[in-house]
């Protein structure tokens, strides 16, 4: 009598043993698939690097890759040679100065002809020969906004907002992109507070403080690759970084695809190689602004920066 019960106390012990292990594994079950849930639901909206995007890492954020700046100097001279293979149809050195100064002696006649390629384009603005354009507002170390500067935003996602009056181009640029199969693509950094951009610019200083520069050598150091606040194009709402901040950008199919046809949508190649001089920002390849479907092209056909495009047009 005492064996039976002692071998039935030993089966209820069991089963409620294989109980809680049940309902263990029920539990973790619940968790796994909500943190998937979770996932899938960041990737559809933020991009495949979705984790990166969301961390607000600064190296990330401020247009920087997770390399130190050696590195940096180092990985920027490699893309060099093949960021020129695939922008053969963009002119440069001697011959986009000719252009510009043959294109300037016929100022009526180019606009005139942009035109005519283009009527949808040109009567985007009509005003082609305008310097003072909001969608060639120019914004560099010389030329800031102002602190109380506010465009009128619209969301890309949760986090991430562009110009209003510009976010259908990229919508519709990004949509064209993959359907053309091109669907690694993402939209990393847009419109970014000059409050935002004085943070970052301020961690990066100091960065470079606490290695022994000074803050002049440091605050010129920083430049190179996060401007000063109101001093970015990010602050201004139109301009826009995708996928991963690294120059490992122009070896992919979107680097190439949006060489080849961001124009059409209005976007340029704002810090192309070997325009440091021009622009004081060293090569991004994922850095792109947005200045109008007739501006772009204009630009892409004259293989000048924003900077010299905007004095052809003061001329």
């Amino acid at each position: 009598m005492r064996k039976s019960r002692r071998r039935n106390e030993r089966t209820r012990k069991k089963k409620n043993k294989r109980k809680v292990v049940i309902l263990r594994l029920f539990v973790i079950s619940i968790i796994t698939i909500g943190i998937l849930l979770t996932r899938s639901n960041s990737r559809e909206a933020y991009g495949e690097n979705a984790s990166e995007a969301l961390l607000g890492n600064e190296d990330i954020y401020d247009g920087l890759s997770a390399n130190d700046d050696e590195d940096i100097e180092s990985e920027k001279q490699q893309d060099i040679a093949s960021s020129q293979i695939k922008q053969e149809n963009m002119v440069s050195g001697r011959q986009r100065d000719a252009a510009v100064v043959q294109t300037s002696n016929t100022n009526t006649q180019v606009v005139t002809g942009a035109n005519q390629r283009n009527s949808n384009a040109a009567s985007e603005a009509g005003n082609i020969g305008q310097a003072d354009d909001w969608r060639i507002r120019l914004v560099n170390i010389d030329n800031p906004l102002p602190d109380n500067f506010s465009p009128s935003l619209a969301n890309i996602d949760q986090y991430r907002r562009f110009d209003s009056r510009a976010i259908g181009q990229l919508n519709d640029m990004v949509a064209t992109m993959r359907r053309d199969g091109v669907t690694n693509i993402w939209v990393q950094s847009a419109y970014r507070s000059i409050a935002e951009q004085r943070t970052l610019f301020e961690n990066r200083v100091n960065r470079y403080t606490s290695q022994g520069h000074s803050r002049a050598e440091a605050e010129q150091m920083t430049s190179r690759w996060i401007m000063p606040p109101g001093r970015s194009e990010h602050n201004l709402g139109l301009a826009v970084d995708f996928n991963t901040i690294t120059h490992a950008f122009v070896q992919t199919a979107a680097y190439e695809w949006l060489v080849a046809n961001a124009h059409d949508f209005g976007f340029i190649y704002r810090y192309q190689a070997h325009t440091e001089h021009i622009t004081g920002i060293a090569h991004e390849p994922w850095h792109w602004r947005y200045v109008g479907v007739d501006h772009a092209r204009r630009i892409n056909e004259l293989g000048i920066t924003l900077e010299e495009y905007i004095e052809y047009l003061s001329r």
